[in-house]
């Protein structure tokens, strides 16, 4: 997750000059950094500065594009993660002796197992309220059909 937010963070840093973004003006916090004409000349300027109504589309447009590249990596991300992490997870590494042969869904919250420990098979319900074995099948032969 960690390696999520730092690939996130590093592509809204290097996509925002790309669409033009501009760097916020910080404005000191104190007024005696400035003289009062200072002041008066800066709210001058302010005053007679108009931005056009294009101006802001273009803006909402690059903040609408952003926004959607943003999620669309994220999404990309996420699945990468749940097929590559947690199917390595779920896989058991690179031990061949436990093996989830087959998992079936009998509901949103309920499924059967088939797995494979050695040369024995058993199988597993799985719903809400926990495991629990159903049959116990030793000596199979591993041989494809």
């Amino acid at each position: 997750m960690k390696t999520i937010c730092y690939a996130l963070l590093l592509f809204t840093s290097l996509a925002c000059p790309l669409f033009g973004a501009e760097p916020v003006k910080i404005v000191p916090e104190t007024p005696t950094e400035y003289s009062v004409e200072d002041w008066k000349k800066e709210a001058q300027v302010q005053d007679k500065v108009v931005v056009s109504e294009s101006h802001f589309g273009e803006l909402f447009v690059r903040m609408i594009l952003m926004l959607l590249i943003t999620l669309v990596l994220l999404f990309v991300l996420l699945w990468l993660y749940k097929r590559f992490v947690q199917g390595a997870i779920i896989a058991g590494g690179s031990s061949n002796r436990i093996q989830i042969i087959e998992r079936r869904a009998l509901s949103p919250k309920a499924g059967l197992y088939l797995i494979r420990i050695d040369n024995q098979e058993i199988l597993i319900a799985e719903s809400t309220e926990g495991l629990q074995l159903l049959k116990d099948i030793p000596n199979v032969n591993t041989t494809p059909k």
